[in-house]
């Protein structure tokens, strides 16, 4: 908290204007979701207090996904209750609910948490996307979104099965093994990926699809394509690309809602990674990762 408040000083001593400040996912308790940490942002409250005084906006980052790791996490126990989890078709866990399961973030010195993802085509888990939101603002008053890693992506290709990745290892000579016995799979794709960690590569395997562009599976770096919405069955096959959308738009509803009236009459800023057709009426693109460089500047502007 010391380092961006001493960053917001630095605008104001130099002269140049400052409307906003974003807030990556370092403001977070181990990078989980709708979390604040509580000791290296002790006074965000306080700070974002000072910004809004100064008539200057807070942006914070928000993950896709659910922390699954702690089985007490309100949203992520509520959401298994009451069935509001996309399913993996391969790793089946009663208590977890069938959730599919990806490394979205890293925590912090390399510890990892895994993840789960809402199916926000049930209108109940809108509700708990929204409850999210509005404790994440009572804990930090933010004035935008930027809904980030959204298409959904991971640290795993399709997902990271219970996230234990020891487990993973062990299966990997028989993977590669298999995978060389592949007429259209000789690139090897050891890398700990839910389709190269199972000997029994079933018929609903994401792997053998019928157009795979270029030398990487369709599910690279994102969520199963054969993970199912258990509210209407829909695969993610056929509806992966509207992840991002839904997302966007239901957190543009949360904007309205009474749990932040403050932010009723203002235009909603939301910023997201993955957009669709039709996203720009809830939401803005962003385009990602740049860099600390002049030629990144003249792109983000241009």
């Amino acid at each position: 908290m010391t380092d961006v408040e001493k960053a917001v000083a630095s605008y104001k001593d130099a002269g140049i204007p400052l409307e906003s400040v974003w807030l990556d996912r370092t403001y977070m308790d181990n990078y989980q979701a709708f979390t604040v940490d509580s000791d290296r942002f002790a006074d965000i409250e306080t700070f974002t207090g000072n910004l809004h005084a100064a008539n200057q906006k807070l942006m914070v980052v928000v993950g896709p996904g659910l922390s699954s790791n702690d089985a007490k996490n309100v949203y992520y126990s509520d959401a298994v209750q009451k069935n509001l989890l996309i399913k993996s078709s391969i790793n089946k866990d009663a208590s977890s609910g069938d959730a599919l399961t990806q490394v979205v973030w890293p925590g912090l010195s390399g510890a990892e948490h895994t993840s789960v993802f809402l199916d926000l085509y049930n209108q109940d888990a809108v509700s708990l996307w929204h409850q999210a939101l509005g404790d994440l603002y009572a804990k930090v008053p933010f004035d935008g979104l930027w809904l980030d890693m959204n298409e959904a992506t991971g640290v795993c290709n399709g997902e990271c099965p219970g996230g234990n990745k020891a487990a993973i290892a062990e299966e990997e000579p028989k993977s590669a093994e298999f995978l060389a016995g592949q007429p259209e799979g000789g690139n090897s794709l050891v890398n700990g990926t839910w389709y190269t960690a199972w000997k029994d590569q079933s018929a609903s395997s994401t792997y053998e699809l019928p157009f795979i562009p270029g030398q990487v599976n369709l599910d690279n770096g994102t969520i199963s394509l054969n993970a199912t919405h258990p509210s209407n069955g829909f695969s993610e096959y056929d509806v992966h690309n509207l992840f991002g959308h839904l997302e966007g738009k239901v957190t543009r509803e949360f904007f309205s809602s009474p749990t932040v009236k403050v932010l009723n009459d203002k235009r909603p800023f939301i910023i997201s990674r993955s957009t669709f057709a039709g996203s720009g009426a809830y939401v803005s693109s962003g385009l990602g990762a740049n860099s600390r460089t002049w030629e990144s500047m003249i792109q983000s502007v241009a």
